[in-house]
């Protein structure tokens, strides 16, 4: 019985290495588009939002062709079976058993473990404009070593500058930002949920958790959701709030490094924040509520 038992946890091994090399070298094909002549209005969209080339290095960003196959067909040809593609969530199958990539015509994020082997991959359109494809964000679809509740978004390349404190943001675009403005302790939960595991990961890294999500009424509303998960695992907390309708990228890249540091200093503990919080949406109903009733009397007068 133990025999098997041995056996059963190297083909299990077997398998988890394979997925591993089959993301990697997915990894390395998004990568290699992105830096390519067809890559090019991905790398010029990165460009426009202020990336420079050694974050997009670190990062190992990628874009993924606006074509069906390309990556299967790339893949099948180092030797992966279409099976096993899908099994890392990089390959789909239709209802007509026709295989297909996931990703298409999308900016790639790679996600990585903290043993840096990449489990996952996050995809995201060039723009908001209307188009074809279902949503802005989607992300590799759960597998044996990917769980999106259980992850964290640039934790293989803060963990050794989080021992203090760490900066938690929803998104891609946010990490990245703050890594590039010397902020090397941020990560993101995915969204603006945080879930139990998440949680307790941020509990087995550091100190302390600085939460900066997005001044969006999603993102405000998550902030008080996020110090009961955080306080469930004993972790200290403090919270930024940025100004109106900005997120992390965005007051960074308008503001710079220093402001974005007085703001993390400064940040206060959950407690005031959910009382500053309280009198900034008081205060903007009672504006709201005064726009509206002079537009009301001007419509009168009209």
């Amino acid at each position: 019985m133990q025999l098997n038992d041995h056996k059963s946890n190297i083909s299990q091994s077997s398998d988890i290495d394979m997925l591993y090399a089959i993301n990697r070298d997915a990894a390395k094909f998004y990568s290699d588009y992105l830096m390519g002549q067809d890559g090019k209005i991905a790398l010029d969209y990165l460009m426009k939002r202020g990336l420079n080339m050694e974050v997009i290095e670190n990062f190992k960003l990628g874009f993924a062709p606006n074509q069906q196959d390309t990556l299967l067909k790339y893949l099948m040809a180092k030797g992966y079976d279409v099976n096993e593609m899908e099994e890392a969530g990089i390959i789909r199958k239709s209802t007509n058993g026709r295989c297909c990539d996931v990703f298409r015509n999308r900016l790639i994020f790679p996600i990585s473990n903290i043993h840096n082997n990449i489990i996952g991959f996050g995809g995201r359109i060039l723009s908001n404009e209307k188009t074809d494809l279902p949503t802005i964000y989607i992300n590799t679809a759960d597998t044996s070593i990917f769980k999106k509740r259980e992850n964290l978004f640039g934790l293989d390349l803060a963990q050794n500058h989080c021992h203090d404190n760490i900066i938690l943001v929803e998104g891609y675009m946010d990490v990245i930002c703050l890594h590039q403005f010397g902020f090397k302790n941020a990560v993101a939960c995915f969204g603006a949920n945080l879930t139990d595991e998440q949680a307790d990961i941020l509990s087995q890294v550091t100190k302390e958790v600085i939460i900066c999500m997005d001044s969006d009424a999603v993102g405000q509303f998550s902030v008080n959701k996020i110090i009961k998960k955080l306080e469930n695992v004993n972790l200290d907390f403090k919270t930024i709030m940025l100004p109106v309708n900005m997120d992390p990228e965005a007051f960074i890249r308008k503001k710079g490094a220093d402001k974005f540091r007085a703001l993390v200093k400064a940040a206060c503990d959950g407690h005031d924040n959910r009382f500053i919080k309280a009198i900034r949406c008081f205060i903007s109903r009672r504006l709201f509520g005064i726009f509206n009733y002079i537009r009301y009397r001007r419509d009168l007068m009209i």
